[in-house]
């Protein structure tokens, strides 16, 4: 079980992460905060040379791979952490599954109406609202043990779709 975990782990939330922070650092703006970390922590000539020999890639590239994915790899990851986290336990999860919701789906629409900074991106938008369910199903796709499809079996058999609970 540990090593089934261990590959969760590193496939379902590292991997994303370390996938979308390449992106980051070789195709966005040199403008962003972490560039100036970079500087400041020695990085700065070891950042730049791996720029030089990447960005021409970035003509082949179609722009929402650089822009757009790796926010929705964080959503991803995010989901994958919890759901991981949770031990597939979909009574837990499904409310602790709101962070990346926020994180990832009502940020977008936050930036739309300028409640916090940064541009709309309907692509945005897309890519990290669908991260979710790409998330959830590929690590019960993985890890099909039988365990998970009790906990949705409860989903489905209750009467409220969220299964929130009753207070008497």
């Amino acid at each position: 079980m540990k090593n089934n975990l261990s590959v969760l782990i590193v496939l379902h939330i590292l991997l994303p992460l370390f996938i979308g922070g390449v992106l980051y650092v070789l195709f966005r703006s040199k403008h962003l905060l972490m560039f100036t970390w970079f500087s400041y922590i020695g990085l700065e000539n070891l950042i730049n040379f791996l720029r030089e020999i990447f960005y021409p890639l970035r003509e082949k590239i179609p722009s929402w791979v650089y822009y757009s994915l790796p926010d929705a790899l964080w959503t991803y990851s995010f989901t994958s952490s919890l759901f991981i986290r949770t031990r597939y336990d979909v009574r837990i999860i499904k409310y602790w599954i709101l962070f990346p919701v926020f994180g990832g789906v009502i940020s977008e629409f936050a930036q739309l109406i300028n409640v916090i900074p940064g541009t709309y991106c309907v692509t945005d938008l897309l890519l990290s609202t669908i991260a979710i369910p790409i998330s959830i199903f590929l690590i019960i796709k993985q890890n099909n043990n039988g365990r998970i499809y009790e906990n949705f079996k409860s989903i489905t058999d209750s009467n409220s779709y969220f299964c929130w609970p009753k207070y008497s």
